[in-house]
This record gives C-alpha cells, sequence and structure tokens, in this order.
C-alpha cells in the first residue's frame, strides 16, 4: 500500500440483482466533489450503462404507457361528450 494515497468510493449493494451483489465507484484524484455529486454521477453512469433493464421491463413500460394514454384519450372524449350534451341541453332550454 502506497503512504498517504486516499481515494474516495461508493459503494452500491443491492439485493434485487441475481447477479451482483456490490458495484464500486471510485473517485478520479484531484476531484472535490461532495457525496451527492457522486452519487448522481454513479447513477447516470448505471443508467447509461443499461443496467437493469431487459427487454420484459420495456415491455411493461410501453404497455403502461399505451394504457396511460388510452385512459386519457377516453376520459377526454367523455368529456367532450359531456360538455357538447350540456351545451346542446342550454341551447334546447333557451328557446322553450
Amino acid at each position: 500500500m502506497i503512504k498517504g494515497a486516499q481515494k474516495k468510493m461508493i459503494v452500491i449493494k443491492t439485493a434485487e440483482s441475481p447477479i451482483f451483489e456490490e458495484a464500486y465507484f471510485v473517485m478520479r484524484s484531484g476531484q472535490s466533489r461532495d457525496e451527492r455529486d457522486m452519487i448522481d454521477e454513479a447513477n447516470r453512469i448505471i443508467d447509461a450503462s443499461g443496467a437493469g433493464r431487459n427487454e420484459k421491463n420495456e415491455r411493461k413500460v410501453r404497455i403502461k404507457d399505451r394504457t396511460r394514454s388510452l385512459i386519457v384519450a377516453i376520459c377526454g372524449f367523455l368529456g367532450g361528450s359531456a360538455i357538447g350534451v350540456a351545451v346542446t341541453l342550454a341551447v334546447v332550454f333557451m328557446t322553450l
């Protein structure tokens, strides 16, 4: 071991992954960042690597997005129909 050498590192432990138990991120020399910056950068690297993504998870996300879009479309249609009926009834009752 080299005397006086100090490295900052972050250790990420996970129970969800069937493959990995821990991930280590070692900070470059001469960097003076706080812990939050280290965590944000570690998360950015993990997201960029595609870790945790697979076809099944991406398919679930796509289905959720389609379902949400369908619900919004149906609510918009029903809301617009209700307003149209209300305006039509108001005009009919005003002419009586």
